[in-house]
């Protein structure tokens, strides 16, 4: 669900292609979405919806940090 969220997030954000790394050893999964927009993106403050819970809950996955 993560990485559905920040690939379309880039989609629906950049102006051209979108480009998804992933990255997978032993406990540990590294995901990496980069997107053609020159601007950096805001980080907003976390307020209890679907995105909030699912970056608590991947907290909670073995070997998060």
């Amino acid at each position: 669900m993560v990485v559905s969220e920040l690939v379309t997030n880039a989609h629906k954000c950049a102006p051209g292609p979108v480009l998804l790394d992933l990255r997978i050893t032993g406990y540990t999964v590294e995901v990496v979405v980069w997107d053609s927009d020159p601007t950096l993106p805001i980080a907003w403050a976390a307020d209890g919806t679907r995105a909030d819970r699912v970056r608590r809950r991947s907290a909670l996955w073995p070997g998060a940090q």
